[in-house]
Protein backbone atom coordinates (compact mmCIF):
# COMPACT_ATOMS: atom_id res chain seq x y z
CA UNK A 1 0.00 0.00 0.00
CA UNK A 2 1.38 3.55 -1.04
CA UNK A 3 2.91 5.19 2.34
CA UNK A 4 0.42 8.25 2.34
CA UNK A 5 -2.83 5.88 1.67
CA UNK A 6 -4.86 4.81 4.57
CA UNK A 7 -6.93 1.84 4.35
CA UNK A 8 -10.38 3.25 5.03
CA UNK A 9 -12.06 -0.21 5.01
CA UNK A 10 -10.32 -1.10 8.57
CA UNK A 11 -11.73 2.05 10.19
CA UNK A 12 -15.36 1.28 8.46
CA UNK A 13 -17.94 1.14 11.61
CA UNK A 14 -20.62 -1.24 11.36
CA UNK A 15 -23.96 -0.04 9.82
CA UNK A 16 -27.02 -0.05 12.32
CA UNK A 17 -29.21 -3.01 11.88
CA UNK A 18 -33.49 -3.67 12.52
CA UNK A 19 -32.43 -4.01 15.73
CA UNK A 20 -30.43 -1.18 16.15
CA UNK A 21 -32.93 0.93 15.30
CA UNK A 22 -35.57 -0.19 17.45
CA UNK A 23 -33.10 0.36 20.22
CA UNK A 24 -32.55 3.62 18.90
CA UNK A 25 -36.44 4.90 18.68
CA UNK A 26 -36.87 3.34 22.14
CA UNK A 27 -34.27 5.38 23.82
CA UNK A 28 -35.95 8.10 22.12
CA UNK A 29 -39.84 7.38 23.47
CA UNK A 30 -38.26 6.50 26.27
CA UNK A 31 -36.48 9.63 26.99
CA UNK A 32 -39.58 11.80 25.81
CA UNK A 33 -41.61 9.79 28.59
CA UNK A 34 -39.32 10.08 30.72
CA UNK A 35 -39.98 14.26 30.30
CA UNK A 36 -36.24 14.69 29.40
CA UNK A 37 -34.54 16.62 26.56
CA UNK A 38 -31.98 15.32 24.84
CA UNK A 39 -29.17 17.75 26.89
CA UNK A 40 -30.74 16.63 29.95
CA UNK A 41 -30.13 12.88 29.40
CA UNK A 42 -26.59 13.56 27.97
CA UNK A 43 -26.12 15.75 30.84
CA UNK A 44 -27.33 12.93 32.91
CA UNK A 45 -25.19 10.30 31.64
CA UNK A 46 -21.92 13.02 31.40
CA UNK A 47 -22.12 12.80 27.02
CA UNK A 48 -23.39 16.03 24.39
CA UNK A 49 -26.86 16.37 23.22
CA UNK A 50 -25.12 15.59 19.86
CA UNK A 51 -24.44 12.02 21.01
CA UNK A 52 -27.39 11.53 22.41
CA UNK A 53 -28.91 12.95 19.18
CA UNK A 54 -27.05 10.61 17.06
CA UNK A 55 -27.77 7.20 19.54
CA UNK A 56 -31.34 8.26 18.94
CA UNK A 57 -30.85 8.10 15.06
CA UNK A 58 -28.61 4.85 15.14
CA UNK A 59 -25.83 6.96 13.94
CA UNK A 60 -23.49 5.44 16.49
CA UNK A 61 -24.51 2.37 18.61
CA UNK A 62 -24.90 1.94 22.60
CA UNK A 63 -22.93 0.04 24.09
CA UNK A 64 -24.41 -2.43 27.00
CA UNK A 65 -22.68 -0.09 29.87
CA UNK A 66 -24.31 3.04 28.05
CA UNK A 67 -27.74 1.00 27.79
CA UNK A 68 -27.26 -0.10 31.35
CA UNK A 69 -26.85 4.13 32.57
CA UNK A 70 -29.58 5.21 30.28
CA UNK A 71 -31.91 2.64 31.74
CA UNK A 72 -30.38 3.47 35.18
CA UNK A 73 -31.40 7.30 34.59
CA UNK A 74 -34.92 7.05 32.69
CA UNK A 75 -36.63 4.94 35.02
CA UNK A 76 -36.82 1.71 33.00
CA UNK A 77 -35.30 -1.62 32.84
CA UNK A 78 -32.93 -2.44 30.05
CA UNK A 79 -35.64 -5.13 28.17
CA UNK A 80 -37.29 -1.84 27.75
CA UNK A 81 -35.21 -0.79 24.78
CA UNK A 82 -35.72 -4.00 22.69
CA UNK A 83 -39.58 -3.52 22.67
CA UNK A 84 -41.07 -4.52 19.38
CA UNK A 85 -37.45 -6.60 18.36
CA UNK A 86 -38.34 -9.85 17.01
CA UNK A 87 -38.34 -12.67 18.75
CA UNK A 88 -35.32 -15.12 19.05
CA UNK A 89 -36.62 -18.09 16.45
CA UNK A 90 -37.44 -14.86 13.74
CA UNK A 91 -33.83 -14.27 13.70
CA UNK A 92 -32.02 -16.38 11.49
CA UNK A 93 -29.16 -18.36 12.79
CA UNK A 94 -26.29 -18.14 10.21
CA UNK A 95 -24.54 -20.98 11.85
CA UNK A 96 -22.67 -19.05 14.85
CA UNK A 97 -24.99 -19.63 17.55
CA UNK A 98 -26.61 -22.78 18.61
CA UNK A 99 -29.47 -24.40 16.55
CA UNK A 100 -32.84 -24.38 19.00
CA UNK A 101 -31.70 -27.95 19.23
CA UNK A 102 -28.26 -28.12 21.03
CA UNK A 103 -29.67 -27.19 24.76
CA UNK A 104 -31.44 -29.95 24.22
CA UNK A 105 -28.94 -32.59 23.01
CA UNK A 106 -26.20 -30.65 25.77
CA UNK A 107 -28.82 -31.26 28.34
CA UNK A 108 -29.59 -35.10 27.51
CA UNK A 109 -25.22 -35.54 27.55
CA UNK A 110 -25.03 -34.33 30.78
CA UNK A 111 -27.59 -37.05 32.19
CA UNK A 112 -25.24 -39.90 30.34
CA UNK A 113 -23.00 -41.00 33.80
CA UNK A 114 -21.11 -43.61 32.00
CA UNK A 115 -17.94 -42.09 30.04
CA UNK A 116 -17.45 -44.92 27.97
CA UNK A 117 -21.14 -44.30 26.73
CA UNK A 118 -20.54 -40.74 25.79
CA UNK A 119 -17.48 -41.16 24.37
CA UNK A 120 -19.53 -43.82 22.15
CA UNK A 121 -22.11 -40.91 21.52
CA UNK A 122 -19.83 -38.29 20.96
CA UNK A 123 -17.84 -40.67 17.87
CA UNK A 124 -21.33 -41.61 16.53
CA UNK A 125 -22.39 -37.72 16.10
CA UNK A 126 -19.02 -36.88 14.81
CA UNK A 127 -19.98 -39.79 12.04
CA UNK A 128 -23.36 -38.62 11.20
CA UNK A 129 -21.74 -34.80 11.01
CA UNK A 130 -19.51 -36.27 8.17
CA UNK A 131 -22.58 -38.44 6.83
CA UNK A 132 -24.72 -35.13 6.80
Amino acid sequence: MDGGMKDRSAKRKPRANAIDRIVAQNLRSLRVRAGLSQADLGEAVGITPQQVQKYEKASNRMSAARLHHFAHILGCGVEDFFEGCPPEDKIPNKGLGASPDEPKFVAALRRVQDPATRKTLLRYIKKLGKAA
